[in-house]
């Protein structure tokens, strides 16, 4: 279900993304009907197209998401981020733990995953994940980003090309410069 070649035995509902219930301002598909007393997990899948000319610009991935209480990410079969979920998903899993939205996006970086973007169709999968097959809520609004980054040396920033030595334990905080691009900085 969340690989660009996939099987559809089962019909798939359709409507637009912020899917769950109880969190009005964000929804555009109600699942009252499908989850509480039913199902904890709720399967999402997204196909988009992509050129090579476009593929070649892209350096930078980023999900942004409310959710509660938690979700596995996938690109192309390929799980590529987690927030409160079982280590074996199932289609019944719930979330680890809790988690209230408060009306905030998170953003994770995905960069490492841009590899797994491949020219003709994509597909963006998530299992979302209640915490309580019970409750009486549930919220998963995510929007998968992809575009170009540029990164230069700043002001303060330096480039080294020799070892650095510390005389002492600090914290450094480095990126690498490869093949033109800039790492996340780590």
């Amino acid at each position: 279900w969340n690989a660009p070649i996939y099987e559809k035995a089962l019909a798939w509902a359709y409507g637009p993304g912020g899917h769950g219930y109880s969190f009005d301002q964000h929804l555009g598909t109600n699942v009252a009907g499908e989850m509480p007393g039913i199902s904890a997990s709720i399967f999402i899948r997204a196909e988009f197209d992509l050129s090579e000319n476009q593929l070649d610009l892209i350096n930078h991935l980023e999900l942004d998401v409310i959710y509660d209480d938690g979700f596995v990410a996938f690109l192309n079969g390929v799980e590529i981020h987690r927030e409160h979920a079982p280590a074996i998903l199932h289609g019944q899993s719930e979330a680890t733990l809790p988690h209230r939205p408060e009306d905030e996006v998170v953003t994770f970086n995905l960069e490492d995953h841009v590899h797994l973007l491949q020219p003709g169709t994509n597909v963006f999968a998530v299992q979302g994940l209640n915490n309580w097959v019970q409750s009486d809520d549930f919220l998963i609004h995510e929007q998968l980003n992809a575009g170009t980054v540029s990164y230069s040396v700043g002001s303060s920033g330096q480039v080294y090309t020799d070892p650095v030595i510390l005389s002492q334990s600090t914290e450094v905080s480095a990126r690498v410069l490869q093949d033109g691009q800039w790492s996340p900085l780590a």
